[in-house]
This record gives structure tokens, sequence and C-alpha cells, in this order.
């Protein structure tokens, strides 16, 4: 398998990062708007945040050493699922948070507010947080998995 199709299976990672980046700043519009929603929307910002920085560098790292991997037909196969998974997972949260906010180039209305305070659910998020966290759990085990191969090939 050549170099470019490897980085175009981990490509994917960038739309996860925008995706991520606009979530992250309808969450914070929200922040302080929606009663009890606070911690949720604290600790999913966080959690976002640290996600965009962890693909990022498995992106670079994809980039540059995966096509040495023996494996690497596997591997980049791996991780074309296991990003599929993560952006229909981050998609479907996005489109919740879009939900709540409406258009978002345009400031937090008094109608945009009162929308999100019906449509706000602790149950969805929990869902999407849940989902997420799935794929996630499926995409440290495939990191761990390359890290075991290349520790046994040191």
């Amino acid at each position: 398998m050549d170099p470019l199709s490897i980085i175009g299976a981990v490509s994917a990672s960038g739309a996860i990062l925008a995706t991520i980046g606009k979530t992250v700043k309808g969450l914070a519009g929200l922040k302080g708007k929606l009663d009890g929603a606070d911690l949720t929307i604290k600790l999913l910002i966080g959690e976002l945040s640290g996600i965009k920085s962890a693909l990022s560098e498995i992106q670079d790292w994809v980039e540059y050493n995966i096509a040495q991997s023996p494996t690497q037909s596997d591997l980049v196969d791996g991780f074309k699922v296991t990003m599929e998974g993560c952006t229909e997972a981050m998609d479907a949260l996005a489109a919740e948070v879009a939900s709540l906010v409406g258009d978002a180039t345009l400031p937090l209305t008094l109608t945009s507010v009162m929308r999100a305070k019906f449509l706000w659910s602790e149950t969805n998020m929990k869902d999407h947080h849940g989902r997420l966290h799935s794929q996630l759990d499926v995409l440290r085990l495939l990191l761990q998995a390359v890290q075991w191969q290349v520790q046994t090939l040191a």
C-alpha cells in the first residue's frame, strides 16, 4: 500500500478536527446559559479539546511512521474503520449541539437560548458521549496494538 493511501486512511481525522472545533465553539456559547448543563458542557469541551489534540498527533504519527510497518494494510484498514466510527459519533454530537445553538454565525439570542433550554437533554448528551467513547476505545486499542508491534520490532 503506498504512503498516499495510508495518509488518506486517516485524513478523516482532519474532518473530525474541524467538527470538534465547531462543536466546542457551540458548547462554549451555551455555557452559563443552560441551568444544570454547565458541568456537562465544561466536561465535553475539555474532552473534545483533548480528542482534537490526540487525533492531530495520531494523524502526524501515521503520516510519518505507518508506511514502515510490516502490517500496514491491516493498520490502514483499522484506522479507516475507526475514523469512520469516530466521524459518525462526532457528527451526531455536532448535529445535536448545532440544533441547540442554531446559526453559529450569529450570537446567541434570547430565542436560541430558550430553544436550547427546551431541547437540552442530559440523556442525549450522555448517549453521544458514550458513542464517542466507544469509538475512542477502539482507536486506543488499535494504537496499543501498534505500540506493541513497534516495541517487538525494536
